[in-house]
């Protein structure tokens, strides 16, 4: 049970295992596999002895409120799956220099980390922290800002490829549609009212959404994507 508590959360007092051990090992795999199901960790005793939280903006407050939801956590498997996809899917300070940004981004990860991998995807296509930390803000219709389109074929799903055959190449269009967000400010993206090349309208912003959702279909649309 210890090494279950380790695995699927950050460990557990004596005083916890042993009621776990009593309820029983598939007992506890439930619970940890329905987070949902658990009651949420309420703020009352953070409110007491963190003084900044009704401020957090500066991200010292911010890791000590997301080190006190990890060690206190009544759904420890969910906070777990949060730093998973935090340590793939990375953003950092360095660059968003807004720290809410980060924290909505990890609550997209207690709600989606343990469902549909493109439902996921989905929801970090318009993530404020994301496309801020990968230069989305600064795309226009004369400068398209392929870095999150790029990074999202690359090195979070579908990869550049092997053996000479490319998983997708210079050309494909779903690095310029994913360049569609803007920012107008720090808590939302925004899709544009429309999405130039070489200065000929190529779609509207309903059309470039229902592209995008495409395009995430499309890369987990392979045997070798297939996500339950």
């Amino acid at each position: 049970m210890a090494h279950l508590m380790r695995r699927a959360g950050f460990g557990a007092s004596y005083e916890e295992l042993e009621r776990r051990v009593l309820r029983g090992y598939e007992v506890t795999v439930e619970e940890l596999l329905q987070p949902e199901a658990q009651p949420d960790l309420g703020v009352a005793l953070i409110r007491q002895y963190m003084i900044d939280w009704t401020n957090l903006q500066a991200f010292p407050s911010n890791y000590t409120y997301w080190t006190f939801w990890m060690v206190n956590s009544p759904r420890p498997l969910e906070e777990k799956i949060c730093l998973f996809w935090h340590s793939i899917f990375c953003v950092g300070q360095s660059k968003c220099m807004d720290s809410p940004q980060i924290r909505r981004q990890l609550d997209k990860f207690r709600r989606h980390g343990l469902g549909r991998f493109d439902h996921l995807l989905a929801e970090l296509a318009s993530d404020p922290a994301m496309i801020y930390y990968l230069d989305n803000q600064l795309s226009h219709k004369n400068a398209i800002n392929e870095n999150w389109g790029r990074e999202l074929l690359e090195l979070f799903s579908m990869g550049v490829g092997m053996d000479g055959h490319p998983n997708y190449t210079e050309e494909d269009y779903c690095l310029e549609m994913l360049g569609g967000y803007q920012m107008p400010d720090h808590t939302r993206a925004l899709l544009k009212d429309q999405i130039q090349k070489d200065g000929v309208l190529q779609t509207g912003a309903a059309e470039f959404s229902q592209r995008v959702g495409q395009i995430l279909q499309l890369i987990v649309s392979t045997q070798e994507y297939q996500f339950a």
